[in-house]
């Protein structure tokens, strides 16, 4: 809510503050800013109509922006299992099992750029389907690209999807290059996706390419940009320090030597487990239900796990490729974890269950379909 404030006193980047060197967020011009830029809009939007309106308003209001966003993430969802499932009913499905998710509905009515990750993600998604469904190649593809690069100049952790979704993209491509028709008929609405599509595209190159030219990586780390005095002043750094974190993180020999849980075994006795207490719970670090419920959920998902193994039969192109998505955005999530488990010393900082929302929809899409 602070950065959505500051960004509405500028059309542009606005300048650090010690609050924004506080949160971690120094140095806009160089990180995701779009949900900040967004939010900033509106408020100076409600400024000029409410020049009155209090803080506890603006919140209100942000509040049912983000509501709106998670209906329209809703919306693509259905279209998304419109485009693999047959029955009108499993279409219905899909969407209550979204809705009857917790922490989806929770964070909903939140100021949080999740909310907006998820519609830039479930609406990329979609038309990456309709593409490989083989529909209207060029509006699709530019529909796909203009969501996700709207998603990654949110926050960087959509990379790691867009890089899977591109590269089954250009598979498509060359696998049905005799099929696809190259010379697309332009219209308005195609031109206008096409310029938006090199706008968003632009962006990006003029944040990540930057950066990786300049500092060897998507983002700067703070040293990089800022005094170490200013770098201190970081929650994160405050953070580090009351919880004790190792001066090196630690190595996989580390791991084996001080009876730490190597990857198979995190993942079995606390990855998994922790996912669906954070997605179908109300915060990300807590619960408020019985563990019964957990036991239940886990027994649903290994019965719908079983169904699909017997009676498991080859998957059609888009079913393919949506678990190819799944399971390798999962994959690189769960490997996030550890790794940040390796630099904390396995103090569960930072695993929460909405980081896998992005990719949730396909979840239940291909739950319902077998």
């Amino acid at each position: 809510f602070y950065m959505s404030q500051h960004f509405s006193t500028t059309l542009g980047i606005p300048p650090d503050t010690d609050t924004t060197l506080y949160l971690g967020l120094e140095n806009m011009d160089r990180k995701p800013f779009l949900y900040y830029w967004l939010n900033g809009r509106v408020l100076a939007f409600l400024w000029l109509i409410w020049p009155a309106i209090s803080d506890w308003q603006q919140l209100v209001f942000l509040r049912l922006t983000s509501i709106f966003y998670s209906v329209l993430s809703i919306v693509f969802c259905y279209k998304l299992a419109k485009e693999v499932i047959k029955s009108h009913w499993g279409h219905l499905l899909v969407v209550f099992m979204l809705t009857s998710t917790l922490m989806f509905v929770f964070l909903s009515g939140g100021v949080s750029y999740d909310n907006f990750i998820n519609l830039c993600c479930f609406a990329g998604i979609y038309y990456l389907a309709r593409v490989l469904n083989g529909k209207s190649f060029f509006s699709n593809s530019l529909g796909w690209l203009a969501c996700i690069a709207t998603g990654t100049l949110t926050k960087i952790t959509v990379m790691p999807l867009a890089a899977i979704m591109g590269l089954l993209w250009l598979i498509y491509i060359v696998k049905n290059r005799h099929q696809i028709h190259f010379r697309p008929d332009w219209n308005w609405k195609l031109i206008f996706l096409l310029i938006l599509v090199i706008l968003l595209i632009g962006l990006n190159l003029s944040i990540f390419g930057v950066n990786l030219f300049k500092y060897k990586g998507l983002t700067p780390t703070c040293n990089e940009i800022l005094t170490k005095e200013q770098c201190n002043l970081s929650i994160f750094v405050a953070r580090a320090k009351a919880l004790n974190y190792p001066e090196k993180k630690l190595t996989l020999l580390d791991v084996i030597k001080k009876h730490k849980p190597d990857p198979l075994e995190y993942m079995a006795n606390y990855w998994f487990a922790s996912m669906f207490m954070r997605i179908y719970g109300i915060m990300g670090h807590r619960a408020y239900y019985p563990d019964l419920i957990i036991t239940i959920y886990c027994l649903f998902y290994f019965i719908v796990f079983l169904a699909a193994v017997c009676h498991w039969k080859k998957p059609t192109f888009v079913v393919g490729n949506l678990i190819a998505i799944l399971i390798t955005y999962t994959m690189v999530l769960f490997w996030t974890n550890y790794n940040y488990e390796l630099t904390t010393n396995f103090q569960h900082i930072a695993i929460q269950g909405r980081y896998l929302f992005p990719v949730i929809g396909i979840l239940y899409t291909l739950m319902v379909y077998h």
